[in-house]
């Protein structure tokens, strides 16, 4: 008995929610069929809200990694825009990625930036991995050529081990960085950032000494193994 009426419960719960669920799928297939355009412009909406993104504001003397506003898409091509005002029509014919493939490839990368201090050198940089080539492309709001930079392991380096590469930003200045980066591989994500030239010597500074010391350690091993080989003849501290 209780049986019973513990399964015509269960029944009547279990047909009431599919009721409910039937309506609603209902209403929404109604919905999309009386506005077939309706999700296409949301998607539309949502795609000029993200490249109509604010600018990041210059005004710290932090690095400002571009990751908060960047736009990624793999690089069918390696041919920029040849003015500020093609970006936007350049970059809907891109294919966008949220992330990087760490077995390599070629990617472009988007973001704004806003000088809103009285500082005008900064310094751009790709940071935690190698890179083979890095290009980027510096618009203003003139219709003019883009600056560019190369940077990467194979491009000469301003900074000792570094990719650093020093742009020019005044007072209010808006600037637009598409950026061009390929690697036969990543060992980590790269990072794109923005600092103040000073903040950036001093950060550099730091690391390059560690680097240093670390090869310095290294080198010091070596010359201690070479000279116990030398003392005793045994060939396991060449290993």
């Amino acid at each position: 008995m209780i049986t019973g009426q513990l399964t015509a419960k269960l029944h009547g719960y279990y047909l009431d929610n599919f009721s409910r669920l039937s309506l609603i799928l209902r209403f929404c297939s109604r919905f999309i069929c009386a506005y077939p355009g309706m999700l296409g412009i949301l998607i539309l909406a949502g795609a000029i809200q993200t490249a109509n993104a604010a600018p990041l504001v210059l005004d710290t003397d932090a690095s400002i990694s571009l990751a908060g506003q960047q736009h990624l898409y793999i690089a069918k091509t390696d041919k920029p825009p040849q003015a500020a005002g093609e970006i936007d029509s350049w970059i809907r014919n891109q294919e966008s990625v949220e992330k990087i493939n760490l077995f390599g490839g070629a990617y472009w990368l988007y973001a704004e930036v806003v000088n809103h201090s009285d500082i005008t050198d900064w310094v751009v940089y790709p940071n935690g991995t190698l890179i083979a080539n890095v290009t980027i492309y510096v618009y203003d709001d003139s219709n003019s050529p883009p600056l560019v930079i190369q940077t990467g392991y194979r491009s000469e380096h301003d900074y000792m081990l570094q990719y650093g590469k020093d742009l020019t930003i005044e007072h209010n200045a808006q600037k637009k960085l598409l950026i061009h980066f390929e690697s036969i591989y990543f060992a980590s994500p790269p990072k794109f950032e923005i600092a103040q030239k000073t903040a950036y010597q001093k950060e550099i500074l730091y690391t390059n000494v560690l680097i240093l010391a670390a090869f310095g350690a290294l080198l010091t091993l070596s010359l201690y193994n070479l000279f116990i080989f030398l003392t005793i003849k045994d060939p396991t501290y060449f290993y």
